[in-house]
């Protein structure tokens, strides 16, 4: 599967026209399809046409029916005449009575911006040339998209409609009429581009355009999310005991309190294994040496109270694990194990370090002429005595 990415603006108005070829007829498109058919030409709602006249073919005179049908007569409007149908009201009796779906209603409307491009400007239409030029378009994109379509008898009959206060329709003639009309002011040039198509379309579309690329915002931003955990690069031990550290300090600073060690007796014992650890509670002041008297016993087991849990400095048993606990968060570090130092004897420690440690880390060294015989052989358990 590949990796979703942000599509450009041209990708999404060409996603957003396929959708919307395969979307259903609703009244939002009835009503745009409308609004752009009034545009085409400004109509004279005071004049129509007369009715057309009939032309009978007989075996003495074959040449009375003119070709093609001359264009109809104009007349003032009548009180007496019937009202018409908005150019709404005729689409939607159109498509429901034809079933056109969205596939064949969208070249329609090229086809009248095409024409509108075409008028002269000064030009007039009838109250009624908006219903005829949209049925004209309409009649040729059906015929070019499909490869079945209506019979121009039948659009006629799709025309016929009643309403309140109005009968309206169209005759066979007229409706070629108006096929043929159309196509010599289109140059017979039916050809749609799929720019034509997001330009007449394109504000139509734009909400669905729009939906389209918040959804691909959110696929293509949770999928860089889903990346970034899934290739994180693992955090090695050393930088992380320093960034806990840091957090500890910076924690323990802020509280202002000491937090006793714990009690790491049962590290050496039998329990070692074992990963619990006590919680204990902060002490406003360090333990006093005093009680860690019991440090050098709390190797075989745990203390009888909490203060004897801390250690003296420098004893044999060493922290493996140290827990700060804050009043927001818990932070556990661990630290390499150290290894085990043997506790020194009294009679094991040199004069050198014993006046190290007396002198507060100055040593004297003894110079060399001053060690006698016996210090010499026998090492300084000889001189301790």
């Amino acid at each position: 599967m590949d990796s979703p990415r942000l599509l450009s603006s041209k990708e999404l108005k060409e996603a957003a026209i396929h959708k919307l070829i395969t979307s259903r007829v609703d009244s939002r498109m009835i009503r745009y399809l409308a609004a752009s058919a009034d545009a085409v030409i400004p109509c004279d709602k005071n004049m129509m046409p007369s009715q057309p006249r009939k032309y009978h073919r007989t075996a003495t005179a074959p040449a009375d029916l003119p070709t093609p049908p001359t264009t109809p007569e104009l007349r003032a409007v009548q009180p007496e005449d019937p009202t018409l149908p908005t150019v709404e009201q005729f689409i939607r009796k159109l498509v429901e009575s034809s079933n056109v779906q969205a596939a064949t209603l969208m070249p329609a409307l090229v086809y009248l911006n095409r024409l509108k491009d075409r008028l002269q400007p000064m030009s007039r239409g009838l109250r009624c040339t908006s219903h005829r030029i949209f049925l004209a378009c309409l009649i040729l994109a059906a015929k070019y998209v499909n490869d079945i379509s209506p019979k121009n008898k039948h659009w006629a009959r799709y025309t016929n409609s009643e309403g309140p206060g109005y009968q309206f329709g169209f005759c066979t003639s007229e409706v070629n009429l108006m096929e043929k009309q159309l196509l010599q002011l289109l140059d017979w040039d039916l050809r749609i581009t799929e720019e034509e198509l997001g330009e007449a379309w394109g504000e139509y579309a734009r909400p669905i355009r729009e939906k389209m690329e918040a959804e691909n915002r959110r696929q293509y931003h949770s999928w860089c999310r889903e990346n970034a955990m899934r290739f994180r690069p693992a955090m090695d031990p050393i930088t992380a005991a320093t960034a806990a550290a840091a957090t500890a300090a910076a924690a323990a600073s802020a509280v202002g309190t000491y937090h006793a060690p714990h009690n790491v007796s049962g590290y050496y014992g039998t329990q070692a294994a074992s990963p619990a650890y006590s919680r204990t509670t902060g002490s406003v002041s360090p333990p006093a040496l005093s009680d860690a008297g019991s440090s050098a016993s709390s190797t075989s087991g745990g203390s009888s109270r909490p203060g004897s849990r801390a250690t003296t400095p420098g004893s044999a048993v060493s922290i493996e694990h140290t827990v700060v606990y804050t009043p927001s968060h818990h932070v556990e570090l661990e630290y390499p194990p150290r290894e085990y130092r043997k506790r020194l004897l009294p009679y094991e420690i040199t004069p050198e370090q014993a006046m190290a440690r007396e002198g507060g880390g100055r040593t004297n060294k003894i110079p060399r002429a001053s060690r006698g015989v016996f210090s010499r052989v026998f090492g300084s358990a000889m001189m301790a005595r």
